[in-house]
């Protein structure tokens, strides 16, 4: 007996609702009974029900307040075919996304024969500073993996111009060792 009450609602919202406008036209063509069903499968929300009158007039406002939802959109949504492996003809196919948390074993092991190479170019490149010297520490640093500029300039006690000259000594050095030792690979 509710849901023939609940269905009578429905059939009393939707003629109130439906119109000339575009949204008005696609809630005319609404399923009374649907919107009642799609009223009940929201009833988790409902925290008394043990009151049948709370209940069905809960069931009521969200009938009204889904038919109200589309009369006050302004732009239809767009449905898309998830896993049924059936495609609506007017649905629209998301390409599957590729995993950003999966590594490459190739990416990963070029990456760590590159990172090698570097670490290797900058501990000869400390060679040519003096030991215990301002470049051989950044150079350390540089070779454990410290990159972020403020943190340099705390460990190493220096303010941000001296590590900017000091980044361009390290760096003119580094470069040069580095051509140094790739024209030894190519000899």
């Amino acid at each position: 007996m509710a849901f023939a009450k609940l269905t009578a609602f429905a059939i009393v919202v939707i003629r109130k609702r439906s119109g000339t406008t575009k949204n008005g036209r696609v809630i005319a063509e609404l399923d009374a009974k649907q919107l009642v069903v799609a009223a009940l499968a929201r009833l988790n929300e409902c925290e008394f029900l043990d009151d049948g009158e709370a209940v069905y007039k809960l069931l009521r406002r969200h009938i009204d307040n889904s038919v109200r939802t589309i009369q006050k959109r302004t732009n239809a949504p767009v449905e898309v075919s998830i896993g049924t492996g059936t495609y609506e003809p007017d649905a629209e196919v998301i390409a599957e996304l590729e995993d950003e948390t999966s590594e490459n074993p190739a990416d990963v092991a070029e990456l760590n024969a590159e990172d090698v190479f570097y670490k290797t170019v900058l501990s000869e490149t400390k060679s040519k500073f003096k030991a215990g010297g301002l470049e051989s520490q950044f150079i350390d640093m540089l070779i454990e993996g410290w990159r972020d500029r403020q943190d340099s300039c705390e460990l190493l006690k220096i303010i941000p111009e001296q590590y900017d000259a000091l980044l361009k000594r390290v760096s003119r050095a580094a470069i040069a060792q580095k051509e140094a030792v790739l024209k030894k690979k190519a000899l």
